[in-house]
C-alpha cells in the first residue's frame, strides 16, 4: 500500500467488520475482516508491517507446506 500505513493499535481495529480507518473513501470496511476469516480457516499466518518500497501498509501471508 502506498498510503500512510497504520499504527500498531489500528491493526486489530481494521480486522473487525465495518471498521474503516480511512473515512474519506467509499467502502464497506469488511475486506480485511473477510480475509482474516479465510486465513484463519486455512491456518495461514498473516502479518502486518510497513512496506519498505511504498511506505504504507504491507500485509504478508505465510502458507505452510502441510
Amino acid at each position: 500500500d502506498d498510503g500512510t500505513g497504520l499504527a500498531s493499535d489500528q491493526v486489530e481495529r481494521i480486522l473487525q467488520r465495518v471498521m474503516r480507518i480511512d473515512q474519506t473513501r467509499e467502502g464497506q470496511g469488511i475486506g480485511l475482516a473477510v480475509v482474516k476469516e479465510i486465513v484463519t480457516a486455512y491456518e495461514i499466518n498473516m502479518d502486518f508491517g510497513r512496506s519498505e518500497r511504498l511506505g504504507g501498509l504491507q500485509v504478508a501471508l505465510e502458507f505452510s507446506n502441510t
